[in-house]
């Protein structure tokens, strides 16, 4: 059978006449992905659990006051305080993890907004910090955090737009920055672990398991959950 002949069957193919248990792109999905899992999981590259993971992460150096800045999400009032922590951050790592203060401070204090912002004012810090391309432990939190904002500027309905080709351009400039870290520090596993997990991240989705929008507002409430602490 040729290719042509292929294609001609995928269109005359009646869906009901076809066992979806043997012929499901669903269950190709699946395989692929546990495929990839298998042969990308982080164990193939090195040593690395959770502890590890969140010892570094959660102690910035340069950033001592991050955990209490985190216990602050949801209150007003703080940007001009970040504004400045922001402007006087002593290294690239410092100036995300502000960026990244910064988007949820604004999301707490809508009434700073100008009258022409109809995104959150972080998103341009974000997206300069990215193309920047530099690395930063930070630099995944940064980006995922970033679509959910921008996202959010778009809608949350099935039929909003969707823009995944502007969220994968800055991902993938994400991305390389990180393998050129990689390149010259082969044996940082959590540099590895991070270009792991943004590499797999899933695009924004009609369709899901949150069935009342599209997808993203998964992300919120997962990454913006001082704006839900009430409504639990």
């Amino acid at each position: 059978m040729v290719a042509g002949e292929k294609i001609d069957l995928v269109f005359e193919a009646d869906s009901d006449t076809i066992n979806q248990e043997i012929h499901s792109p669903w269950i190709e999905k699946y395989n692929l992905y546990a495929y990839l899992e298998k042969k990308y999981h982080v164990s193939t590259f090195g040593n690395i659990d959770e502890d590890m993971y969140h010892d570094t992460f959660n102690n910035c150096p340069s950033v001592p006051e991050w955990p209490e800045l985190i216990q602050r999400r949801g209150q007003k009032k703080m940007i001009t305080e970040l504004k400045g922590n922001y402007d006087n951050a002593k290294d690239f790592d410092a100036r995300c993890i502000y960026a990244i203060e910064l988007a949820h401070a604004y999301e707490a204090d809508k009434d700073s907004w100008s009258e022409d912002d109809y995104r959150n004012p972080a998103i341009p810090i974000m997206e300069s910090l990215m193309k920047e391309q530099k690395y930063s432990i930070y630099l995944n939190e940064l980006w995922l955090k970033w679509r959910t904002l921008y996202q959010d500027s778009e809608g949350a309905s099935k039929d909003s737009e969707i823009p995944n080709h502007l969220y994968n351009e800055y991902r993938k400039t994400c991305i390389c920055s990180t393998l050129t870290y990689i390149k010259e520090h082969p044996n940082d596993i959590l540099a590895i672990n991070n270009y792991l997990v943004m590499a797999f991240e899933e695009n924004i989705l009609r369709e899901g398991v949150y069935s009342y929008g599209n997808q993203y507002m998964l992300d919120k409430y997962k990454l913006f959950r001082e704006k839900y602490n009430e409504v639990d």
